[in-house]
């Protein structure tokens, strides 16, 4: 198995939607979204002690989905 110090592209897709809303007198937010929603692997990295990733440029956790609800009074 050969080793390379070359790193391979990584490129990812993030998306979000917002909705807004008021209920009574009340504004609201509610916002759906997902970080890598194609989970891509990040790139393998050979840096002498083991092979890993390289954690300044990317991220191992893979594909994340996130939902959140804010009020405002």
């Amino acid at each position: 198995m050969g080793f390379s110090d070359s790193i391979g592209s990584w490129t990812t897709i993030d998306l979000q939607y917002s909705y807004n809303f008021m209920m009574g007198g009340t504004e609201g937010v509610i916002t759906l979204g997902g970080k890598n929603i194609t989970d891509e692997e990040a790139p393998r990295v050979y840096d002498a002690a083991n092979v890993s990733y390289d954690p300044k440029q990317h991220d191992p956790y893979g594909q994340m989905w996130y939902g959140r609800v804010k009020f405002a009074l």
